[in-house]
């Protein structure tokens, strides 16, 4: 992955750079925006020379951490949110860490994976999008990332509703097997976007001037459109469970049936075995051994003996 920099003005024009030109001292009008990979060492002394030397606000920015969460310090904060997985569309669950390190000069964001969400933010600088401040700008990265979590949301919501179908239909198995990659993939969602939309209404409250208070209101929208992605994503976990009693009251009733059937099979077979030993049993020799008709003649006296038995269970109600 490789680091770039920009310097951003008010009215949308920008200078590219690399960290090695960057004058990040001289960016009085507008702000920067820098993005680098954690795990490069130099990008850690660039930070400590051009940035802040504050151990904790380093420590927090080159460690990887499961979970969003913010931080706040006297000059800067940092906020390390997740985005949807697009590296691999099986696990698009397992979403991509990136941290925020915000100044009153400008944003620097940290990743060790590639993210379409700043490959979008960077062409969006490219054409010329105006971003009038560090709020603007985030709340535009934040509705990219709020985006392609919708659309994984729907993706779900989709999915659900054709297992729904297909056990309405009667194919238990099929939707048994598909229900666990669903559940898996709502589950693993929501063990970031939970604490992630905690983040963000942490960072609205936070004290300090990093947002004007029009950015304020844009990120407090953007913050409530998570939360009700999160209680989206709630709801289809209800679902699925409840999809998957159901599913497992259609095994249940399947494996009944079929026992029930063998059961009956059992019934009628025994008597049936019963008899068709007595028939062959050589106790003053074995009837009807002597005619030509023998054995047509044990064949429907056993047919007949079975129906007599089959009667006698319908009679009986047992089937």
């Amino acid at each position: 992955m490789q680091n770039f920099a920009y310097h951003i003005h008010h009215n949308g024009e920008h200078q590219g750079f690399t960290l090695d030109n960057f004058p990040i001292s001289a960016v009085s009008e507008g702000f920067y925006w820098v993005d680098m990979d954690p795990k490069a060492p130099i990008n850690k002394d660039w930070i400590l020379q051009q940035v802040t030397n504050d151990n904790a606000v380093i420590d927090i920015l080159f460690t990887n951490t499961d979970r969003p969460r913010l931080e706040v310090f006297d000059h800067s904060l940092v906020l390390s949110l997740r985005g949807v997985n697009f590296q691999d569309k099986d696990s698009p669950e397992d979403m991509v860490n990136i941290r925020f390190l915000i100044t009153k000069q400008g944003i620097i964001s940290f990743h060790t994976r590639d993210m379409r969400s700043v490959e979008i933010m960077k062409s969006y600088v490219d054409k010329g999008h105006k971003f009038t401040s560090q709020g603007t700008f985030l709340f535009a990265f934040l509705k990219l990332l709020n985006a392609f979590v919708f659309d994984e949301t729907e993706n779900l919501n989709d999915a659900l509703s054709q297992l729904e179908e297909v056990s309405l239909e009667g194919d238990i198995l099929q939707a048994q097997g598909q229900l666990a990659d669903v559940r898996r993939l709502i589950i693993g969602f929501q063990k970031f976007l939970i604490p992630q939309a905690n983040v963000l209404h942490q960072l609205i409250e936070s004290e300090g001037d990093w947002f004007k208070k029009k950015d304020s209101v844009h990120l407090k929208n953007e913050a409530e459109h998570l939360s009700t992605y999160v209680g989206e994503l709630e709801h289809l976990r209800q679902r699925a469970t409840v999809l998957q009693e159901e599913i497992k009251s259609g095994l249940s009733d399947q494996i009944s049936q079929n026992i029930y059937r063998l059961t009956i099979v059992a019934t009628i077979m025994l008597p049936l075995s019963m008899f068709a030993g007595l028939m062959g049993a050589n106790v003053g020799g074995i009837p009807f051994s002597q005619s030509p008709y023998g054995f047509l003649i044990i064949c429907l006296l056993t047919m007949g003996f079975g129906a007599i038995v089959y009667a006698l269970l319908k009679l009986l109600k047992w089937i």
